[in-house]
């Protein structure tokens, strides 16, 4: 229970700032739209760690070399808990968007931060819709953002099996196919166990997460190419197989 006191009440005083902060950034944006959005980023990265300490989640992290720093990535991610996209923003080193379900854009606070850093939200049951927000997120990779999407679509429920992934959705790759940015494969392990399992409780969870070696797709084959979302869904289906022999040689 504490826990989740605590991470309410840390929501609470993030809303609070937010307005201040709001008004500092639209005056620095008539200056300088950079720092503006360095901003942006660097108060969402910070009440991400925050959120994380309180909620006691403990991330064992493999492969943050991979993390890029020097330019833009797509970063593809297995999803298996809300808490995902809080980790995820812990381990990002330059200004990043997220691809978020389209639910978001009617949370209070959450959805305007996720627009002032360049996140978009995905109706992924209209086509026509989904095709205008992944152009617009290659406009964002144009413009030197990362951007971060969850190519299974949904939230992954399955509780008998860590390991499992849903089917890849192709459309999420055309981000580093129109852009020429690399592919960085990220998997979590166990993150629904600081929340989904105990709601509407939380408890500390340790916490596996591994960055695979970023993909550059003009460096694969043309069969590769063909089936990036296979191929991208089987090397991350191997990092996964990676950490259960972990578990189960420890």
């Amino acid at each position: 229970m504490i826990r989740f006191i605590l991470f309410a009440l840390l929501v609470v005083i993030a809303c609070i700032l937010s307005l201040p902060v709001w008004l500092c950034m639209w005056i620095i944006h008539f200056f300088n739209k950079d720092l503006t959005e360095r901003i942006a980023f660097r108060f969402i990265h910070d009440l991400c760690c925050a959120g994380a300490f309180v909620c006691g989640l403990k991330p064992d992290i493999r492969g943050l070399e991979n993390i890029l720093e020097d330019e833009p990535a797509v970063y593809i991610m297995n999803h298996r808990s809300i808490f995902d996209i809080i980790l995820a923003y812990t381990m990002m080193k330059r200004k990043t968007g997220f691809i978020a379900k389209k639910e978001l854009k009617k949370a209070p606070f959450l959805a305007q931060w996720i627009t002032l850093n360049h996140g978009l939200f995905m109706d992924r049951e209209n086509i026509r819709e989904g095709l205008k927000t992944i152009m617009q997120g290659i406009e964002f990779i144009k413009e030197g953002f990362s951007m971060v999407i969850f190519p299974e679509g949904t939230r992954n429920k399955d509780k008998e099996s860590h390991t499992s992934l849903l089917p890849f959705h192709g459309g999420s790759f055309k981000l580093a196919e129109k852009t020429g940015v690399p592919i960085v494969p990220v998997v979590f392990w166990n993150t629904e166990d600081c929340f989904e399992n105990h709601r509407p409780f939380m408890k500390a969870a340790d916490v596996r997460i591994r960055i695979g070696t970023p993909v550059r797709i003009e460096e694969l084959d043309k069969e590769q190419r063909r089936q990036i979302a296979q191929y991208m869904q089987d090397i991350m289906q191997g990092m996964l197989d990676g950490i259960a022999e972990e578990i189960r040689e420890s």
